[in-house]
């Protein structure tokens, strides 16, 4: 433990708790060295990804404080006076569930893989497709159902060239169904899903309407991914019914599927398609809410 600054990154522990934790506190040590006129310390935390500031606090001798959802965040530390005097960055490795980790070593070592990711609100963080392995992408597919949570993706993405971005809801084989979001304002669409009980697991309000979707093959084929190497999906309980509606005989089978393994998802049924099409399932049971399947 450090006597003077103490700055601890918590690991996500289980599926209640499921990102990192930032920890900072200011021993009174540091006044042996320090004049009090440096206290209090600012203590900022960016998104990596954009460079936005996404909070800040200032405290002195003795005080801390903590910040939820670190994941894919940079901590800097500035005296009173503006001098910064450190910084801590997330990264999968270190800080990341296991299946994070994972796909991230798998990521880093391919070369310029072609990926989708279905259900990934803001793009910037629990998507994994944002910092470090972005550049081991060579072109990515993101879909967002939500059109509030679409707008904030398309401005994290829409810069690059060899990104595409779909808002549309996506279901097995496409048709109306009823949408559902939580939240409002700026919070709008952070959790959305054709299931109105899930949604309501987080938010009091929520906002229902009767939305156009269309199928997974469809998507795939539509926008030239039909050819991809890695699939993660995220649809809040609908990913097992997308996996299996998956038609082999168009979509080349990507060497790896990410899907949720946590909602109402039929695990046994997955489980039996997936080995069927030849894929090795990797359960992360320590901490993470994602399994992933490798293709032999």
């Amino acid at each position: 433990m450090n006597r003077f600054l103490d700055i601890k990154l918590k690991k996500a522990q289980d599926i209640s708790h499921p990102s990192t934790q930032m920890y900072v506190e200011i021993k009174k040590d540091i006044l042996f060295f320090l004049p009090k006129e440096y206290l209090p310390f600012t203590i900022e935390i960016i998104d990596t990804y954009n460079n936005q500031e996404i909070y800040q606090n200032q405290i002195g001798i003795g005080h801390w404080c903590s910040f939820d959802w670190f994941d894919g965040c940079t901590l800097i530390i500035k005296t009173s006076k503006g001098k910064e005097i450190g910084r801590t960055k997330w990264n999968s490795i270190e800080h990341g569930t296991q299946s994070e980790i994972a796909f991230d070593i798998w990521c880093a070592t391919k070369d310029k893989t072609k990926g989708v990711a279905i259900g990934t609100n803001d793009g910037t963080s629990g998507e994994w497709v944002h910092l470090f392995h972005q550049n081991n992408f060579s072109n990515l597919l993101l879909v967002e159902a939500s059109t509030s949570a679409f707008s904030r993706l398309s401005k994290h993405y829409s810069k690059y060239k060899n990104i595409t971005l779909v808002n549309k809801l996506i279901t097995p084989n496409g048709g109306q169904v009823k949408f559902y979001e939580g939240g409002e304002g700026d919070n709008t669409g952070h959790t959305n899903s054709i299931d109105k009980d899930h949604v309501l697991k987080f938010f009091n309000k929520v906002n229902e309407v009767t939305k156009e979707s269309i199928g997974i093959n469809e998507l795939l084929i539509e926008n030239n991914f039909n050819d991809l190497d890695w699939l993660h999906i995220d649809v809040e309980g609908m990913d097992d019914q997308l996996i299996m509606a998956l038609d082999f005989d168009k979509i080349k089978k990507p060497k790896v599927i990410i899907y949720e393994k946590v909602n109402k998802i039929n695990t046994q049924k997955l489980e039996d398609f997936l080995h069927f099409n030849g894929y090795n399932i990797w359960v992360d049971d320590n901490n993470g809410m994602n399994n992933i399947a490798f293709l032999k």
